[in-house]
């Protein structure tokens, strides 16, 4: 049956009943962000857009109404970060303990690609990862992921809890990233408003659960920076945030402007932050021009080693490994960890650090 729909929509940001909130379309088009629903959208479209009124008050519902508070303040990572953290996306063909002081691993790998498994599934998922992770190993966990585990989530958040409790007694994680929800260019505006605070409210189930949490802070716009900026004023010890680079932010120009936002937002709190840039090692020297600290957090070793090619340490190029039928990766595996990671410590060495950086008055401005 075909769900209800409005038929009415706001042509242009002035007209519209949630510029406010939204602050208006970066790209604005005939129609503004209601283009699409006004053409005529498909049924299975699952936007948060008032063209169904009745999805559309239970998603704000979901996270608290129409203005929703920032409930919970949330904690800091508690231990020193690594410049480059290797991302470990699964344990296939390796049979050893990695002897790294701290490694990431994708939370997707643990919960299941839809997020769904039960959670004596995700404890058994832990245990085949704890084989291949020394002791002493710290461990965070990445969120950021494709749709269909980010979504998932956020269906059940009875499970989630069991779940993450099944992470935090297992793993002891020292930090936990925050689903990415996206934010789309040529969607409603209304639907990154809601994700904006579907991003903070799971992060105050994690910090409820005992987990760190770290923000995952999207944006498309001043309004959505203007956001964060209130919600890191609300957790004051927060310097931790993350980034990811691999998607939307692949293109070299919305890279370096993402890191300028990021840089601007510091200086608007007044705290320097360390950011993780989730797949983001062609930003390691950018980065250092604008933060004191900061970790490149990517799979690219990993995803080499299982591809058996071998980082030469000369030359900077992937070369192809010769390894047996059934041969385990550990060695192909650290080597390419401890290469990359020194590659990409000399480089920045070479680059000189961060300078001091000062408020810029006209952003400031705006918040």
């Amino acid at each position: 049956m075909t769900k209800q729909r409005l038929s009415v929509f706001p042509t242009n940001c002035g007209a519209c009943a949630f510029q406010q909130a939204c602050g208006g379309q970066t790209t604005p088009t005939f129609l503004g962000c209601f283009n699409r629903c006004a053409s005529g959208c498909s049924d299975d479209c699952d936007y948060t857009c008032p063209a169904r009124p009745l999805d559309f008050f239970s998603h704000w519902e979901e996270v608290g109404g129409f203005s929703p508070n920032f409930e919970n303040i949330l904690p800091d990572v508690t231990i020193a970060l690594p410049k480059y953290l290797p991302v470990v996306q699964h344990v296939s063909n390796l049979s050893e303990c990695l002897p790294l002081d701290m490694v990431a691993v994708k939370t997707s790998s643990l919960l299941g690609p839809r997020a769904s498994k039960t959670p004596t599934q995700v404890r058994s998922e832990v245990q085949r990862f704890k084989k291949v992770i020394a002791e002493n190993t710290h461990v965070l966990l990445l969120s950021a992921d494709v749709d269909t585990f980010v979504e998932g989530c956020w269906k059940s958040p009875a499970d989630a809890r069991l779940q993450y409790e099944v992470l935090r007694h297992e793993l002891q994680p020292v930090g936990v990233t925050t689903p990415n929800f996206s934010f789309f260019e040529d969607a409603p505006r209304t639907h990154s408003l809601r994700n904006r605070w579907r991003i903070v409210r799971l992060a105050e189930e994690l910090a409820h659960g005992g987990l760190s949490p770290i923000l995952h802070l999207n944006a498309d716009n001043d309004s959505d920076w203007q956001f964060w900026a209130h919600a890191l004023r609300h957790s004051p010890s927060i310097r931790v945030v993350c980034k990811e680079f691999q998607t939307g932010l692949k293109t070299l120009s919305k890279g370096i402007k993402a890191l300028d936002d990021l840089d601007r937002l510091q200086d608007v709190v007044k705290r320097e932050l360390h950011p993780i840039l989730v797949g983001g090692r062609r930003y390691a020297r950018e980065a250092q021009r604008r933060f004191s600290s900061f970790t490149v957090a990517d799979s690219r070793p990993f995803m080499e080693a299982m591809s058996r090619r071998r980082l030469c340490e000369f030359s900077g190029r992937w070369e192809p490994a010769h390894t047996a039928p059934g041969e385990p990766l550990d060695q192909l595996l650290e080597h390419n960890l401890r290469t990359y990671e020194k590659r990409m410590l000399q480089e920045l060495h070479s680059y000189g650090p961060c300078p001091a950086s000062g408020a810029t008055a006209d952003f400031d401005a705006q918040y």
